[in-house]
């Protein structure tokens, strides 16, 4: 799992900006999580001869990784890092003066020239790179890998190896495979009994399992469980690719991968989201714990011997995480009492059946309002302004949020979730009641409601927002008393939200973007719905 709460900066360069600091180590560990990981780039973490610029300060990189890695060991976990290599390197680098030869393919929006790993001596270093790094830094526990990506790495991993005249030849297959076993030679030659992660994130199903038997021997095989469920019925249906937890896996195509890897004899790791994932990112936990185990049992049931449970987001140590040995039967009494159990209980079945109707594809994660929720401004007229990617700024950009959904789904489906959501909110407070006489479980019930209201004003300001938007230019009799009924339930969400911020510091917040909005935004919020209100609107 990732940390909850570190920084994005070179936290192996500046170590007081700790990602793992001991509190969250032994939280994770009681939870029974047996490993964290940090993204790293090998080029800093050992000298890059062609242009030591690029690997300044490599030395107390390597220190302070091996310090990190030996005080995650003494919590009882183990430290693995991603590796998404050779990465590409700056256009202005040296690099291609003293190893022209090493010259892949251009990214010039990017300024990167990618590795050309047709290149003996690319793969090798990056083998040498691997060895270096678990040399120096012996308690470490593993690698994984991506090696088809949103950042340059070999000629194939940004679909363009036709371009590239040494790899125009080799399929992807190979040259995704090939990395991989230069990672697992160089890791393997330092520690023998480290885990090698591949990881086949955004690998092409046509060549998938040729990749897949392609890899040495002892290497796992993870897979995205959700990766490819169909959004729709129909055979050209649009598919899911990753950060859902509405959408419960695995699919038929994870499937397939574990299976190849099973028969090869390698085992099988799932990648999910446990506790969030951008379909709501600022909550610790999204309470929605029947789709969680349901997707558990079924892991289970497909004979997955690890779990991945989160991606940058979904990291806090708790919530969700307690199903990972207990069901939601079991959970409740447990964390709530006897007396509150039937109906918190009865609350999460309600949240997860509202869950379901999330309207997911990756442009509506990315980029709708459900994840700034009440902090996000409302506009008199059209800003004509574009949304802008995950906890930015959604605006007033309803094509941008919909993706392939049609405006009057959209809105259902998250008027679907809101009210669904709100349904199980009665059966909380129906449970506080019930847990009145017992002091022992009243904070823990106290937290999830907490938590669950936030959710809540999420999911209902969507909605909100999606109607605002539809009917702002409305000129039909009674448009305008309908709008003042949104402004108004806008102005609630955001005051109440911000309630919650009050006595809750981890609502707003996740570890990549940190703050998505402060209490600050939610006042003003207030204003601007207030403002809206004593308009006179054309």
């Amino acid at each position: 799992i990732y940390s909850y709460s570190a920084p994005y900066g070179d936290s192996l360069l500046h170590p007081e900006l700790d990602p793992y600091p001991d509190g969250l180590l032994d939280r994770l560990a009681e939870r029974g999580i047996g490993g964290v990981w940090l993204p790293v780039w090998l080029c800093t973490l050992m000298p890059w001869e062609p242009d030591p610029a690029i690997s300044a300060g490599w030395e107390t990189r390597q220190d302070n990784l091996r310090r990190l890695a030996a005080r995650v060991a003494d919590h009882g976990l183990g430290l693995l890092l991603y590796l998404n290599e050779p990465r590409a390197v700056p256009t202005h680098s040296r690099t291609f003066e003293v190893r022209p030869e090493w010259r892949g393919l251009e990214y010039p929006d990017w300024g990167l020239v990618s590795l050309c790993t047709s290149q003996p001596g690319v793969l090798d270093w990056v083998r040498e790179g691997a060895a270096t790094v678990f040399r120096e830094a012996p308690r470490l526990a593993g690698v994984f890998t991506i090696t088809m990506s949103e950042s340059p790495t070999h000629c194939h991993s940004r679909w363009r190896g036709r371009e590239c005249p040494r790899c125009a030849a080799r399929p992807p297959a190979e040259l995704a495979a090939e990395v991989n076993r230069a990672v697992a030679s160089g890791v393997w030659s330092a520690r023998p009994d480290a885990r090698v992660i591949a990881w086949t994130w955004a690998w092409d199903a046509a060549w998938e399992l040729e990749a897949v038997d392609r890899l040495p021997a002892g290497v796992e095989v993870m897979a995205v469980s959700e990766w490819g469920l169909p959004l729709r019925a129909g055979p050209d249906a649009p598919a899911l690719v990753d950060y859902s937890i509405s959408r419960v896996g695995p699919s038929d195509r994870a499937r397939a991968g574990w299976r190849r890897a099973r028969d090869r004899g390698l085992k099988a790791v799932a990648k999910v989201q446990i506790n969030c994932s951008w379909e709501l990112s600022n909550v610790p936990w999204i309470p929605a714990p029947d789709l969680v185990a349901r997707h558990l049992a079924a892991l289970r049931a497909e004979g997955v011997s690890g779990l991945m449970l989160s991606w940058t987001v979904g990291g806090y140590p708790g919530g969700n995480l307690d199903l990972l040995d207990r069901s939601p039967d079991e959970l409740a009494p447990r964390l709530y009492g006897a007396a509150a159990a039937p109906l918190v209980r009865e609350a999460w079945r309600r949240f997860s059946l509202a869950f379901e109707h999330f309207p997911f594809s990756c442009a509506v994660i990315y980029n709708a309002p459900h994840n700034t929720g009440p902090a996000n401004l409302l506009f008199p007229r059209p800003t004509g302004y574009r949304a802008t990617m995950v906890q930015g700024l959604p605006y007033d950009d309803l094509q941008g949020w919909r993706d392939f959904y049609s405006e009057d789904e959209f809105e259902d489906r998250f008027r679907r979730v809101a009210e669904g959501w709100a349904e199980g909110l009665t059966w909380l407070a129906r449970a506080r009641q019930a847990a009145a006489p017992d002091p022992a479980h009243a904070a823990a019930l106290e937290e999830l409601e907490r938590v669950a209201i936030a959710a809540h004003c999420h999911f209902r300001s969507a909605w909100n927002q999606v109607v605002y938007v539809r009917r702002r230019g409305d000129p039909a009799p009674g448009a305008r008393a309908a709008l003042a009924r949104i402004l108004r339930d806008e102005m609630k969400l955001a005051k109440r939200l911000r309630a919650c911020m009050r006595r809750d510091s981890r609502l707003g917040f996740e570890a990549a973007n940190h703050y998505a909005f402060t209490q600050n935004d939610l006042m003003e919020k207030a204003l601007n719905c207030r403002d809206l209100l004593n308009r006179s609107w054309e």
